[in-house]
């Protein structure tokens, strides 16, 4: 038999689910949406603050951008298969020769990748960055401004030559930049998950 005290305990919880209950119906179908959105926003801070602990410094910034990179393809903000361009990096099997200006400062491997986005992303029935057609001519169309793009001490924070600073989002300025400047993509990541995710 339940002591006096367990009685008083599932008393006070169904008086608390009750309230709850009384609270929820009140709602508007705007402030659950809401609601909910704090708690999604909650919960993946506490989970992220409870996996950091474990990690190493070094493996922070990974870990965050495949946890924002994974909540924004389940919201449908970002597709997957940008992500995977992003993640993977994969050459362009389909070799374009480069103009001689272009040849004279840009490395061929890194023309390579870039030939690489307009396979994965221009080619075929989806075309998910339709811009990528053709990117390689319309890179060598701003080539000069290329060259002072690539040759920038931080071009993740500098404007994109021609149309890419105007027409492409961030991730997709992002993987050009993957493509070009690997060895800038942290800092590019950092305020890319600053901006979409929060500073926190």
């Amino acid at each position: 038999m339940p002591s006096p005290d367990d009685l008083a305990g599932i008393m006070l919880n169904q008086i608390g689910k009750k309230k709850e209950a009384e609270e929820l119906s009140k709602m508007t179908p705007e402030d659950i949406a809401k609601r909910c959105k704090n708690l999604k926003e909650t919960i993946t801070e506490n989970l992220f603050d409870y996996l950091r602990r474990g990690l190493f410094e070094k493996d922070k910034l990974t870990v965050a951008s495949l946890l924002a990179f994974t909540i924004q393809k389940s919201e449908g903000r970002v597709s997957g298969k940008i992500v995977d361009c992003m993640v993977n990096n994969i050459p362009g099997s389909d070799l374009v020769p480069m103009t001689e200006e272009v040849a004279s400062w840009l490395p061929e491997n890194l023309w390579n990748m870039l030939k690489g986005l307009e396979e994965q992303l221009a080619v075929g029935e989806d075309k998910l960055v339709p811009f990528f057609e053709e990117i390689c001519d319309k890179f060598c169309q701003d080539a000069e401004e290329w060259e002072t793009w690539y040759n920038h001490n931080s071009p993740e924070s500098h404007p994109m030559p021609g149309e890419f600073g105007e027409v492409l989002s961030g991730i997709e300025k992002m993987l050009i930049l993957r493509a070009l400047r690997p060895d800038r993509v942290s800092f590019a990541l950092q305020a890319y998950l600053a901006e979409t995710m929060g500073k926190r």
